[in-house]
């Protein structure tokens, strides 16, 4: 059995997800070309297919069933079709793919105008949950057909194709005595297997001993030769087993000799042969050495294929093949190779046109050549005026469309053995003369002849012309690189096999292109006298015609070849010179010019001398029309903005900033401006005593100490309408209140900082105040802890509870207690405080007592 290779790139994105396929509908189906074949593993897929609604769900599909379907089609050259898809299987060691539950269906579609008509045909679906097939019988030879496969209940995935087109034998029978007779080797699909007949112990004393499922074949070696032999299940997990005999010249059974046997069991993994190689195939070849491969474990590495036999010439052998497992019909197919060929009738056939391409054109099949038959039987394809015969012939026979056509002829010999064989032509009109179009009255050097004639779909082009010129296609395109390419250029066209009568036009001579050139020289470039003088370069010319572009003054006594002119408004000029040869052939030059006037020199504004870190330097210049700024400076810096800016975030900012100014091709000089090394910003710091926040009396004398850095100016607010400019002041406070001191500093006049600190709080008199309740029920009244007391250098607070576990520590005297425990109420009761102080003038301030908590 024959089959197609079907290849098909699937393209992966970076996530590994497939693309849509491109056989996504029927009208992108995929050609089989080959009649018998299979693709690779995973070749196919459905993954991100659409769902061809238009079509419906395809015979003996479940009802409402379409799925995620692609397309495939072929011409049919044998009236038996088989069709199988494997997708998530594993047996015999081969994977499918990853679809699983495929559907096959099977089409012919007919276009009318905008009308679309599809019939699905009706076959033998045989659907699985990995491998599905399907078979077709009756097939119109030269008629193409539409496979359509997709998958239940909208499933995706990978898939291997397989595709038989062939000439079915006679029905196999279950037992020897029913035998299908084979008369050639011809490779056939058996669809069913079923039943071991009524003696299912024919192969007794061979490695199969008892048969399961089982058919019979036998054939008459016609020479001597070699036979090799490759059986492939349908499904890949079906175990095929087989014997072949040798019945000697007589044909009888009761003599037969045992030749081969093979009873392996490799399609699925055994855990108690775990060593031995998975296989699904079997047969003979001319590699391996075993004769017979028996079942179990422990047989040195059974492949499935034994030696192949040597036949001899009129000696009768008998095959029979055995499906081993159960629980279906599926079928195989057969294929046969070697040197030796098999008994039967010969066929062949003889094809006369008569008048072909002729309106009245038949075609005459005679059989002539064909040998050992008792009975021909023709089918003549698609259209034919007879469809089939039953007699030798001839047959004369026309047809009512044009195209491609395949005759079968079968001949029979008195066994029932049938040979078949196939002829194909085509069947057409001669096309009507061609028209070309395209042609020019002119052709120069340098120029394309562009000729091109209707195209006809599925039409061929045959073009001639001067210097041995042809091409095959319908539009021709010719470099014209001199007078050789002046002739005649003829045309024919051919469709199905018939040639149009030549049509032709003729190109009388080529002309002489001249070379249009020209030279410029700017005079006075970029200033107010500028001006631009063309010089005339161009060869082989008769006339020329110059466009000196928009704005241009052409002084009187201008004239070629040399012409110099000035331009009334600046900017980008094309200048086109347009040279004629005296057969009239032009060629044009053409070149670009600038026209501008010098920019001003600028001058550079910068917003101040100096600069700290965090300021921006601000430059700018004058503006003027019809300019680009070129800025450049440190650290790579470029801008061709007027005034740009530049945040100052670390020194490297500093340095020579530069400036040009640009108007079409001519510069400024460039200008420049020192930016000097930028400034640390000062930081300001400082401490006093007593340090702040203080409660205090007046007069008190409070001392700062500065604590700055990166400044060489200070100054002080001191809170109370008083400053002061020295480093580290000192300063006496003389009213009540409370002062709040600031000190700025400075670097060099440019950078400055500030820090607050305080505040002082100066009042009258010594203060000492203890309140010995308090309500922290958050009214704003009376809801903390407070203690007055003024003049205080140092200072600590401790409140216990009754148990004396301490509730609350503190050394600041404005931090007071909130009468809260571990930030949680404490209850109502008495607690007790313990206070600790130092006053200015080194006295120590203990005071104890209770306090307590109202709420």
């Amino acid at each position: 059995m024959r089959y197609i290779s079907l290849f098909f790139l699937l393209f992966l994105s970076v996530f590994t997800a497939f693309a849509q396929p491109a056989n996504d509908s029927w009208d992108k189906a995929i050609p089989l070309i080959e009649p018998s074949k299979c693709s690779a593993d995973a070749a196919y897929s459905n993954i991100n297919a659409t769902d061809e609604g238009a079509v419906g769900s395809g015979s003996q599909w479940p009802a409402g069933e379409t799925g995620r379907d692609v397309w495939f089609k072929f011409t049919a050259s044998a009236f038996d079709v088989t069709v199988t898809v494997t997708g998530n299987s594993t047996g015999g060691g081969s994977s499918g793919g990853t679809l699983r539950d495929p559907q096959i269906a099977m089409y012919t579609i007919e276009k009318s105008g905008t009308t679309t008509n599809y019939s699905s045909l009706v076959g033998s679906l045989a659907a699985g949950n990995s491998i599905s097939t399907y078979n077709k019988g009756g097939l119109t030879v030269g008629k193409e057909y539409y496979i359509r496969v997709s998958a239940r209940n909208n499933g995706t995935g990978t898939f291997r194709l397989c595709l038989n087109n062939y000439f079915a034998p006679l029905k196999a029978g279950q037992d020897f005595n029913t035998a299908s007779v084979l008369c050639n080797k011809q490779s056939f699909s058996e669809l069913k297997l079923e039943g071991a007949g009524t003696n299912n112990t024919e192969t007794a004393g061979s490695c199969l001993g008892q048969e399961s499922n089982s058919v019979w074949y036998k054939w008459t070696a016609a020479n001597n030769g070699t036979l090799t032999m490759d059986i492939i299940p349908m499904v890949n997990t079906d175990d095929i087993d087989w014997v072949l005999y040798d019945l000697g010249p007589t044909g009888n059974f009761n003599n037969k000799v045992l030749l081969r046997c093979a009873a392996g069991h490799g399609v699925t993994f055994d855990n108690r042969c775990p060593n031995e190689p998975l296989y699904f195939r079997t047969g003979m070849n001319m590699t391996s050495t075993d004769l017979t491969e028996e079942s179990g474990c422990g047989r040195g590495g059974q492949d499935g294929y034994l030696r192949y036999i040597d036949m001899i010439q009129g000696h009768t052998y008998a095959l029979i093949i055995d499906r081993f497992t159960p629980g279906n019909t599926n079928g195989f197919k057969l294929e046969f190779g070697g040197t030796g060929e098999f008994v039967g009738p010969e066929a062949k056939i003889v094809l006369t046109k008569n008048q072909p391409c002729s309106p009245t054109q038949s075609f005459t099949f005679n059989n002539t050549g064909s040998k050992n038959y008792t009975r021909a039987e023709w089918n003549f394809g698609e259209g034919a005026s007879i469809a089939t015969a039953n007699t030798a012939g001839p047959h004369t026979v026309t047809y009512s469309s044009p195209g491609f056509k395949t005759a079968v002829l079968q001949v029979f010999n008195e066994d029932g053995c049938a040979v078949s064989i196939t002829e194909s032509f085509l069947v057409g009109l001669k096309p009507a003369l061609p028209q070309i179009t395209g042609l020019k009255p002119r052709y120069c050097i340098g120029e394309i002849i562009e000729l091109s004639t209707p195209i006809l779909e599925g039409a061929s082009y045959s073009w001639t012309g001067p210097g041995g010129f042809s091409s095959s296609t319908a539009e021709i395109k010719v470099p014209v690189d001199g007078p050789g390419k002046a002739g005649t250029y003829s045309v024919t066209v051919s469709l199905n096999a018939c040639t149009s009568d030549p049509a032709s036009v003729t190109i009388a001579s080529i002309g002489q292109t001249p070379t249009a050139s020209f030279v410029i020289t700017n005079n006075n470039p970029c200033t107010v006298g500028q001006s631009f003088t063309f010089t005339n370069n161009s060869k082989d010319f008769q006339k020329l015609r110059w466009d000196f572009g928009a704005g241009s003054n052409i002084p009187p006594g201008g004239s070629n070849p040399v012409n110099t002119i000035t331009y009334s408004s600046s900017g980008t000029k094309i200048i086109r010179l347009e040279a004629e040869g005296s057969s009239g052939c032009i060629s044009v030059f053409t070149q670009e010019i600038i026209v501008a006037l010098s920019p001003a020199k600028p001058a550079i504004i910068v917003n101040k001398p100096d600069f700290c870190l965090t300021d921006v330097i601000r430059l700018s210049t004058a503006a003027q029309s019809d300019v680009t700024y070129n800025w450049t400076g440190p650290n790579n810096f470029s801008s061709n903005m007027q005034s740009p800016e530049i945040p100052v975030t670390s020194e490297v900012v500093a340095g020579t900033y530069s400036l040009t100014l640009s108007r079409g091709n001519c510069n400024t000089e460039t200008v420049s401006i020192v930016v000097p090394p930028i400034y640390k910003n000062p930081v300001a710091a400082f401490r006093s005593e007593p340090k702040p926040p203080a409660k205090l009396s007046f007069p008190i004398r409070v001392s700062f100490f500065n604590e700055s850095t990166d400044a060489d100016a200070f100054l002080w607010d001191f809170g109370d309408g008083n400053t002061s400019t020295d480093k580290d002041p000192e300063h006496t406070y003389l009213s009540a209140g409370d002062f709040d001191v600031s000190l700025t500093v400075f670097k060099s006049s440019v950078c400055s900082a500030s820090t607050a600190q305080g505040k002082f709080m100066i009042s009258a008199n010594n203060i000492l105040f203890i309140p010995n309740t308090f309500t922290p029920n958050n009214d704003a009244l009376n809801d903390e802890f407070v203690i007055s007391m003024t003049n205080i250098k140092s200072y600590k607070i401790q409140i216990f509870n009754r148990f004396g576990v301490s509730m609350f520590v503190s050394d600041n005297l404005f931090n007071h207690w909130k009468g809260t425990f571990n930030n949680e109420p404490l209850p109502v009761g008495t607690y007790y405080y313990l206070i600790d102080a130092v006053d200015f003038n080194g006295n120590m301030i203990k005071k104890t007592g209770p306090v307590t908590i109202l709420r």
